[in-house]
């Protein structure tokens, strides 16, 4: 029975490797650091710690008991390995069986992943902290941690799995360095966040659909200049009212379906070098009021440009007609009074207007 315990910790160059089962269950301890050479940390181990305010449990330990901080209603700040999901720490996120005062989680250092689902739905986290050393950031790690308000990437990260940012509505200030390994961005990873800028470093290459949709706070995108991506991803923008310009890498060879659809776009150049634009992926821009499309595009999926309907200057290479760009003229914008036929085009099209 350790209910009156107030204070405990282990002497400098302990050896213990174990926590057991209870050990300080219904303790009345207010922090704990588990030394860094425990591997197990045994069934409610800090269960009914209704005092626990801070524990921190280093990247040594691998195995986990049952709730070890279950009715730890207390606990405000947690360090944890990043392969360990939070939630299952307290059985489950109810009120009943978890703190909601969990304002900060920070990864302990050693940990080289964010595990699916990491805190997943814990609305009360406003912090997370993430150490140098993480390469994965597992699918849905943040999702619906809707008070969350900033995070850091490492820059050792090179794998965003999808979702991993999904619904985080307060999420504002993002960090990515120019020094980021970033190679990897999933499917919807920051789709409904609230993200203002983001930065998408050279390493780059694969970027998944829906990627940073329905971000209603997204103003600035920078791709740094020596980025190799190839594509904008479907639905990679779309519905991003505050995006009013872009500017696009010059490798990119494809913009794909619904890419922009929606967006706040104003005007927009489309580098010399893309070669497909496919279906509606300028479709519903009623901000576009300029798009220039360069001759090196030939091929052209359905109705870019469907109820974009306030464009007034189109640059479009010779061998397209202007309104299968729009579907039909009822589709289509009535204010264009420019249109420019893009450099390099050998001939203009019978009824090209």
């Amino acid at each position: 029975n350790t209910s009156k315990l107030v204070n405990a910790s282990f002497a400098s160059g302990t050896n213990i490797t174990s926590l057991p089962a209870e050990m300080f269950r219904y303790s009345k301890i207010e922090s704990f650091v588990v030394p860094n050479t425990v591997t197990s940390i045994g069934n409610y181990a800090f269960g009914n710690a209704t005092n626990l305010k801070s524990i921190v449990i280093p990247s040594s330990v691998t195995s986990f008991g049952d709730y070890i901080l279950r009715y730890s209603l207390s606990l405000a700040e947690l360090t944890i390995p990043g392969h360990v999901r939070v939630e299952n720490l307290f059985s489950s996120k109810s009120a009943a069986n978890m703190s909601q005062v969990l304002t900060k989680v920070t990864v302990a250092d050693g940990s080289t992943q964010v595990t699916n689902s990491f805190i997943n739905g814990l609305t009360m986290i406003k912090e997370v902290v993430l150490p140098d050393g993480i390469v994965t950031i597992g699918s849905s790690a943040f999702s619906d941690a809707t008070n969350l308000v900033s995070i850091n990437i490492p820059n050792t990260v090179t794998t965003i799995n999808a979702s991993a940012f999904l619904n985080t509505t307060k999420l504002t200030v993002l960090s990515i360095s120019k020094d980021s390994a970033l190679i990897s961005i999933g499917n919807s990873a920051f789709n409904g966040s609230g993200i203002t800028s983001i930065f998408i470093p050279k390493g780059v290459v694969t970027v998944g659909t829906y990627t940073f949709s329905n971000t209603p706070n997204l103003s600035e995108v920078i791709f740094d200049k020596e980025i190799n991506l190839t594509y904008i991803s479907s639905y990679m923008f779309s519905n991003t009212k505050s995006l009013k310009q872009i500017d696009l890498p010059a490798t990119i060879e494809e913009i794909r379906d619904y890419a922009f659809y929606e967006s706040g776009l104003e005007k927009i150049v489309i580098p010399d070098g893309v070669k497909k634009i496919n279906a509606y992926a300028f479709g519903r821009n009623t901000s576009l009021k300029e798009i220039h499309i360069p001759n090196s595009v030939t091929t052209f999926g359905n109705y870019i440009l469907r109820y974009s309907i306030n464009v007034e200057e189109i640059t479009m290479p010779g061998h397209v007609r202007l309104v299968t760009l729009f579907y039909s003229t009822t589709n289509m914008s009535k204010k264009i009074t420019k249109v420019n036929v893009a450099t390099g085009s050998t001939y203009v099209i019978a009824n090209c207007l």
